[in-house]
Formats: C-alpha cells, structure tokens, sequence
C-alpha cells in the first residue's frame, strides 16, 4: 500500500498527507544541482531505497545516505499518522539543509550533520582500505568513507533484481579514462586531455564496452554518459545495477560497461559542472555514424577555450609586488614584479608558459632590473612538490641560476599564511614571510617581513 507523491526540497516545506496518515509513501529524489552531493535523512525512520536513475533495485533499508550530482533515489518512507517528520536533504559539508515535513502536526526534525574538520588529517580508516589501495583491487571501492562516519553513495547495496549481464557473443572493448585535473589553475581533463584537444571515444555498434576510469584526482567525479544505463561493477556479478550517473571518489577506480546499441554520438562528462567546463567529457562516437546536421551547427562551442586575465597586487608599506597572468587551458603570459620603495630597486619578470600537467609547466622570458640596468632572457620550469610546495628553476642568459620555493596555507577561513625563498647565484639569499586577512573576494589586508625590505603592513587587492 504505497501513495506516490513528487515533490521539490526547497527551503522548509510541509507536505500535510492526511489522505495518506500511517500509510507509506514513495518520493525520487533528485539531485539537479550543479556541483554539490547531498546527505539524506527522514526523522521518522530508515528509508527503503528501491531504485536508483530510475531503474529498480532490489529493496534495501538505510538511515542516511549520500547523493551524488545528478544521480536519482526512489524511497519508501512511513508517513506518521500524528505529527510532522523532516526529510532532510543537507549538504555535503554541512553548510546548510533544505527540508520537507511529512504529515501533520508536531514537528520532528532529522539528526543534524555537523561541518566536518577542515583541518583534521583524513587518513586510510583502516587496513583493508590501505590493502586495497597496495592491491589496486578497489573497483568499487569508489564511496569515500571519511573518519567522523559519514556514509557515501550506497553503491554497494545496490543489487538488480534480474540479470543484466551483456550478452556473450559481442565483441569486447575496454577504455581506460584517467580523470585528472589541477584544483589550483582549475583544468579537469580525462587523460590529461581537454574535450578540445582530444574529443571522441570511438565505439561500434554491437559490442560489450568497458570503461576504466581511474580517478587521480583528489575531488570527486560523477560521470554520465548520455544515451545509455551502464552497469556498475560492484559485488554483485550479474546482478550488478544500472545507472546513468556513478560517482567516482577521490584516488579509486570504477568500472562500468554498457552493451553498444544505440547510433550516432553521446556526451560523456563530470557532472559537475564546473569541471565538464573545463574540459572532463567525451564525446562517445559510433563508428560510422553520421553526425546529426543540428549537432553540426553548434558542435564548435564545445572546443571554446576561453582566455582569462587576473591580478594580485601587494601594496605595502615597504614595498610592493604582485603577478598579473593572462591564460587559458595550456597557455600562460605572466607579468611578475618586486618593487623596494627605500633603494628604488625593481625587478620585472615577463614569461610565457607552457601548462604540461599539475606538476610541471616550462616558461621562457625575460627578467628587467635596475640594477646595472640589466635585462636577460630566462629560461627555467615550474614544479609542483610534495605537501603542495611550489618550486621555480630557472637559468638567464648570463649563466646565472635561481631556485624559488612557495608555499601557501589555509590556516582558517578568512587566514592564509605564506612564506618564500629564493636562492640566485648572483644576488644570493632572499626571503618573506607573512599572512593576510579576507575581507572580501577582492580585497585582503596583509601583513609581511621581507629580508631586504623588512617588515610591513597594507593590502592585497585580486582583480
């Protein structure tokens, strides 16, 4: 005896079922947002999963559990014949809840989920995850399950209730997808290739294919293929589940495969948004297929790459400094410079690089001072070290090396401390270190010892 009733979580909203009072009512949840995973929650009891992207699964209870961007639940829940029970939908990093109250009555609220600690080391929670990760048998071991117990996708109670096994005869294909990508200059790609630079998954129709995708990022991807249900590998076997979306977690491997049946081309992507943006999609091609004419027409705004221009300007009381970047996806025109307002010195560092991956980016410039008004071309790389150091190398045209070392932290929400040091065979030894204080996007008051110029105060400015 189930009542079926649609609805949207936005703010606190009631839903007085009287006409369903100690029934039990089925509600799809849906998660439409662009980038943000959900915890869910009822107050009055567990809830009963029985589908997931709208395909049935079998039957399975659970107190709380988390969507994924653009994944879908069908529930059953107990809807109290007296009083009114939250079902809660509340953000993956407890910022923030929206809520509907089923039935009539007396309120009952759902457990709160507190923010987790940002500054707490999140570790392996225990050996048979660090086993995994030696073994690299962690296909379905996607579901990050954090240190305070907060749950993940239910990927691995999710069970078809009949065979979806492919059929055998097919031929097979197998792709393996790297998910990767840079949270610091923000490019997500999937081999380390943008949609731009590398844009089809060739496919025939008929076949059995597979889909590796290696997460080897530290962000989570949720992955949809347009077109098309996939199973997810998980322990199952033939009974493994269907979806269109799957999320794939920080540094674990999924696998998904789909039988070929359908003509023409699919977009693959990161569903999150920002991150399909920037390049993490795909477009999966049948070979042989012509390209529909209304795709043609537009097919070229998927291989924009726009060009961005910003600046972060120190303006302090001994000094100023600041870097101004014109770039896009692989491309990069800096502007550096160091101003010491006692002596008049300055020193202007003009480069263009060349982003490779994360790690590593080589640039060719040149660098402008007054002292002995001298310019010489530089040439050197940046690299990224362990605990997320920055490093610079670089040789001039007069023979002459540099070695510069970065290192920013977030020390709270609205603090960042930073500290630098440089080593030149000709100038020797130099070296900052310092904090600031956000006030706003653009705006940051700042505080900095420098051992030239000594200590001061002013702001940043970010343009």
């Amino acid at each position: 005896d189930v009542a079926y009733d649609a609805f949207l979580i936005n703010g606190n909203q009631v839903l007085n079922l009287d006409q369903h009072g100690g029934k039990k009512i089925k509600l799809r949840v849906i998660n439409a947002g662009a980038s943000s995973y959900f915890y869910l929650d009822y107050a009055g009891g567990n809830m009963t999963v029985i589908a997931a992207d709208g395909i049935d699964v079998e039957p399975f209870e659970t107190k709380r559990m988390l969507i994924s961007v653009a994944e879908t639940y069908d529930v059953i829940v107990d809807v109290p014949e007296n009083g009114s029970y939250e079902f809660r939908s509340t953000a993956q990093d407890g910022s923030g809840h929206a809520s509907l109250y089923l039935g009539k009555g007396e309120k009952y609220e759902a457990e709160n989920i507190l923010q987790p600690n940002n500054y707490k080391i999140q570790g392996m929670q225990n050996m048979s995850d660090m086993n995994q990760e030696k073994s690299g048998n962690n296909n379905m071991q996607n579901n990050v399950k954090m240190n305070d117990g907060r749950p993940s996708p239910p990927y691995e109670k999710l069970k078809s209730p009949v065979d979806t096994t492919l059929p055998r005869g097919n031929k097979k294909r197998e792709v393996v997808l790297n998910l990767t990508g840079d949270m610091e200059n923000y490019i997500w790609t999937i081999n380390n290739k943008t949609l731009k630079e590398d844009d089809k998954i060739l496919i025939k129709k008929g076949e059995n294919v597979t889909f590796v995708m290696n997460n080897k990022t530290m962000m989570n991807h949720p992955m949809h293929l347009h077109g098309h249900f996939f199973r997810v590998l998980n322990e199952q076997g033939e009974y493994s589940p269907l979806k269109h979306t799957v999320n794939v977690g920080p540094k674990k491997t999924t696998i998904i495969e789909f039988e070929a049946n359908e003509e023409k081309s699919w977009f693959f992507h990161c569903h999150n948004l920002y991150h399909m943006k920037s390049g993490m999609a795909r477009i999966v091609s049948y070979e042989g297929s012509e390209i529909d004419p209304r795709i043609k027409k537009i097919r070229s705004n998927f291989y924009t790459d726009p060009v961005y221009f910003w600046v972060d300007a120190q303006i302090l009381t001994q000094q100023s400094e600041g870097v101004a970047v014109l770039r896009n996806t692989r491309n990069s025109i800096i502007a550096n410079w160091e101003v010491g307002y006692e002596e008049g010195e300055y020193r202007i560092d003009l480069t263009y690089a060349r982003y490779i991956n994360r790690f590593l980016s080589p640039f060719a410039g040149i660098e402008i001072t007054n002292e002995e008004q001298k310019t010489r071309g530089i040439f050197g790389i940046y690299y990224l070290l362990p605990f997320l150091i920055d490093s610079t190398v670089w040789v001039d045209t007069e023979g002459d090396f540099r070695f510069i070392f970065d290192k920013e932290m977030q020390l709270t929400k609205y603090i960042t401390a930073f500290g630098n040091l440089q080593f030149d065979t000709e100038s020797k030894w130099e070296a900052e270190v310092g904090g600031t204080f956000f006030l706003h996007k653009n705006f940051s008051l700042i505080v900095k010892w420098h051992n030239e110029f000594g200590p001061g105060v002013g702001v940043l400015i970010r343009l």
